[in-house]
């Protein structure tokens, strides 16, 4: 079988057991997203909970720069506005 008709299968196997689970929680009255954060470990739960403050922290110092640094016109170092004139 080709490997990525495997990973295709693998995937709707997965899709459909997620929505079992969840059909399955929801008809049990149960909250399904509860009942599935019992499978993380604390140090999972720590790490990812690191890596998302890292991104936020990352898109906060990125989000807008300016185009200063990019573009020589609106770069205001002396070095670059002689060719300019």
């Amino acid at each position: 079988m080709d490997p990525s008709e495997t990973s295709r299968l693998n995937r709707k196997r997965d899709e459909a057991e997620f929505k079992l689970a969840k059909a399955e929680a929801e008809d049990d009255g149960e909250d399904f997203e509860r009942k599935r954060a019992w499978d993380w470990t604390i140090e999972e739960s720590e790490r990812w909970d690191k890596r998302t403050e890292k991104k936020k922290k990352h898109v906060e110092d990125v989000a807008f720069q300016g185009l200063s640094h990019h573009h020589p016109i609106y770069n205001n170092n002396e070095h670059m506005k002689s060719w300019l004139i």
